[in-house]
């Protein structure tokens, strides 16, 4: 489902306080179309990524989200309110599939983390193919993003956020071969984890100034 309208509320209340702060701050916004299907592809390191990403992206996002934060009380259907919906990582999840697909069939803004579960350290790890499959098959905008800082303001197992520097680096378009099966998908995923790897360089760069 679209976000209901207290996503625009939310992000409009909570932009302002993340910038301040979180010292947060936004490179290549201009990357993002302002219409259309579009999916971000972004590194994960802390589950604070989905707030800034929704503060920092210009369009609501619809993001897609492990199973395990719908389960929880009262915050599992607020997250369902904002736009999110579940995916069961343990499986191929065809509704999770079939959900993904209705965002960007009405020309909506995706928001997935390919690298399936939140990573560690400067490298991104080895991507899921469904960021290139789905990109490919809704003819959607597919957007590299970086996260910088943000396993420093809720790091794996944290409960509270800490003050940190944060930086969210939006990449030029990626491209998509039009043509080509399973293999075009598994070369597309590889280049696209190079795409996210130089986007998640500048984030991590740009905090460290």
């Amino acid at each position: 489902m679209p976000p209901a309208p207290e996503y625009r509320i939310v992000t409009y209340l909570l932009g302002p306080a993340v910038r301040v702060i979180f010292d947060f701050g936004v490179v290549g916004e201009e990357h993002v179309p302002g219409s259309g299907p579009v999916l971000l592809a972004a590194v994960h390191r802390s589950n604070s990524d989905v707030p800034f990403l929704g503060v920092a992206c210009c369009r609501p996002v619809n993001f897609m989200a492990k199973r395990e934060l719908f389960e929880l009380p009262v915050l599992g259907s607020w997250f369902r309110r904002l736009g999110a919906f579940p995916v069961d990582r343990d499986r191929v999840d065809k509704a999770a599939l079939v959900g993904a697909e209705a965002v960007l069939s009405r020309g909506g803004v995706l928001g997935m983390f390919p690298e399936g579960s939140i990573g560690r350290g400067r490298s991104v790890g080895q991507l899921q193919r469904g960021a290139a499959w789905l990109a490919r098959r809704a003819r959607a905008t597919l957007v590299p993003v970086g996260v910088g800082g943000s396993e420093r303001v809720l790091p794996v197992g944290g409960r509270l956020p800490r003050s940190a520097r944060v930086r969210i680096v939006f990449g030029p378009p990626f491209d998509l071969p039009d043509r080509g099966g399973r293999g075009a998908v598994d070369r597309a995923t590889q280049d696209l984890r190079c795409a996210m790897q130089d986007v998640q360089d500048r984030a991590n760069s740009l905090i460290r100034r």
